[in-house]
């Protein structure tokens, strides 16, 4: 893959910066050089993107255990007021009676 290169050289000969810039340098192999093999890829990708994802993952199963306990306190909470006024009812009738 061709890729054009900006060389340090090349930008010190032109301070205007990179208006009217024509000295581009193409990246290619020689003939010394050996092909990058396909596990250097996978390392620089696993180098760059193992935190942000342990960091979302982490933060998505924080999240759901947030609203799981949540919700359970909330069910906790309703079987105790149903349970609450079954008693308070059983007590008035056993008086009404």
């Amino acid at each position: 893959m061709m890729t054009p290169i900006f060389t340090k050289r090349a930008m010190l000969k032109n301070p205007g910066g990179l208006r009217g810039f024509a000295q581009l340098r193409m990246n290619s192999t020689q003939a010394g050089q050996k092909p990058v093999s396909p596990h250097v890829y996978t390392v620089g990708f696993y180098k760059t993107f193992t935190r942000p994802v342990a960091k979302v993952l982490l933060m998505a199963t924080f999240t759901y255990q947030l609203a799981y306990w949540g919700w359970v306190k909330l069910e906790k909470d309703e079987i105790k007021r149903e349970k609450t006024g079954e008693w308070r009812h059983l007590g008035t009738e056993s008086l009404a009676d």
